[in-house]
């Protein structure tokens, strides 16, 4: 008897336990430093802003919130339960913007 089984759809397990790759940013380049992945009901998560001197940050979501905030970084905390994404912006006084995509994971 010989049987033949072939995998034809994603295997949800194996890529959760595969760790994302965070991205490397330029250090040349205005970025903001981070974690990029979170996990729900996180707190207290800092963000600074690298390449600029001022100006503030804000959430692309309602389930975050900024708890403190300076001219150069900011602390979060999640406040939702179930995994999403959002977007950090810092947005200069000139009006310049740098974004950082932040994925938030269940636990």
């Amino acid at each position: 008897m010989e049987v033949y089984l072939k995998e034809w759809y994603d295997n949800e397990a194996e890529d959760a336990s595969i760790p994302p790759q965070e991205e490397v940013p330029d250090l040349m380049v205005p970025h903001i430093e981070g974690p990029a992945s979170v996990n729900v009901y996180d707190e207290n998560l800092s963000y600074s802003i690298v390449g600029y001197k001022q100006g503030s940050f804000t959430v692309s979501s309602s389930k975050v919130k900024i708890n403190e905030m300076t001219d150069k970084s900011c602390n979060l905390s999640i406040l939702a339960g179930k995994a999403f994404s959002f977007i950090l912006t810092f947005v200069t006084d000139s009006g310049e913007k740098v974004e950082k995509i932040i994925t938030v994971k269940p636990f």
